[in-house]
């Protein structure tokens, strides 16, 4: 099941035990496939694989707000502990 887009390529591959699972995995990888999902569903268990390549995200910096909160939090153990 590819998306057409520059030869990127999705499968969605059914299995029913942890064995063929195992199975799936080990035939795909090797195969130069990635895993990147695992539905469970009542309808059936399936294994999603692409063939692009995982790309590490960019590392953020936390907002001020979000800095701001772990200041007050700081704080306010601090003062906590001094109880």
């Amino acid at each position: 099941m590819g998306d057409g887009r520059f030869g990127l390529m999705n499968e969605k591959i059914n299995y029913t035990d942890e064995k063929e699972r195992q199975e799936v995995i080990s035939s795909n990888t090797a195969n130069g496939l990635r895993l990147v999902e695992d539905q469970r569903h009542e309808d059936g268990n399936f294994l999603i694989f692409t063939n692009e390549p995982y790309v590490e995200p960019e590392p953020t910096e936390p907002s001020r707000d979000l800095l701001a909160e772990i200041d007050e939090l700081e704080a306010r153990i601090e003062r906590l502990e001094k109880k």
